[in-house]
């Protein structure tokens, strides 16, 4: 459906805001969605075009897309649990959704990106980058959490890291990096479990940080069911 997220935001025009806008945070995918009908009607572009003409071909980005592989590009089967065991799901893609859960990519370009966020790589956007990253507590009403938030990414104060992970009904991914430290991590999977990524992705990054000693065991990470709902038994 083309006009999916004008649609999205007509079935939210009229909810009232829980509060003023600058004094609290709650996450919600619809702010990505209401975000990206905003791209469409300022730009007169489909999400989709703007994203691959505004984005993706100037920082470098030449195999990444939404809600469908580029031509010429494969892309792995998806899966979701059925019956104890995964089992092979092609799920719908909603494009109402697309802004929240949809970008399609591969190893080299986010490499790229992630290069770009840590300040490896400048380009035209790199003082934008560098502008997202900065987090003022004062604008969340959270400012003595640990953990605040910033254009998409969970920022740990007390180690200058930025994290985000989501999933769709049969892909998840997590990303991690730290920009002072020039170090980052990605995993994605092609099967729709959160907990997994953000283990893994968590770990690897606590390892790269070297917060990982011999001392240190699996259950030290027990917040992450709290956050994720759970490991899977492949996690553990």
């Amino acid at each position: 459906d083309p006009d999916a997220l004008a649609n999205v935001v007509h079935m939210f025009s009229e909810e009232e805001l829980r509060f003023r806008p600058g004094r609290a945070f709650i996450y919600s995918n619809v702010n990505y969605d209401i975000a990206g009908a905003v791209m469409e009607v300022a730009s007169g572009m489909k999400f989709e075009a703007y994203m691959e003409k505004n984005v993706f071909r100037p920082l470098g980005m030449n195999a990444t897309s939404i809600l469908l592989p580029k031509e010429g590009y494969t892309m792995a089967s998806g899966y979701k649990m059925g019956f104890n065991k995964p089992v092979q799901y092609d799920a719908p893609r909603y494009r109402g959704q697309a802004p929240a859960g949809y970008v399609i990519t591969n190893t080299n370009d986010m490499v790229t990106y992630l290069k770009t966020q840590l300040g490896m790589i400048e380009n035209d956007y790199s003082q934008l980058i560098r502008q997202s990253q900065y987090v003022d507590p004062l604008l969340q009403g959270n400012r003595f959490n640990v953990v605040l938030y910033t254009n998409g990414w969970r920022y740990q104060t007390n180690r200058n890291l930025y994290q985000h992970g989501g999933w769709n009904p049969n892909y998840c991914g997590f990303i991690s990096f730290d920009p002072m430290g020039k170090k980052a991590v990605a995993v994605f999977t092609n099967y729709s479990n959160s907990s997994i990524n953000s283990f893994l992705g968590t770990l690897i990054m606590d390892f790269l940080q070297g917060k990982i000693t011999e001392e240190t065991k699996l259950d030290d990470y027990e917040s992450l069911r709290e956050m994720d709902g759970g490991f899977s038994g492949a996690a553990t």
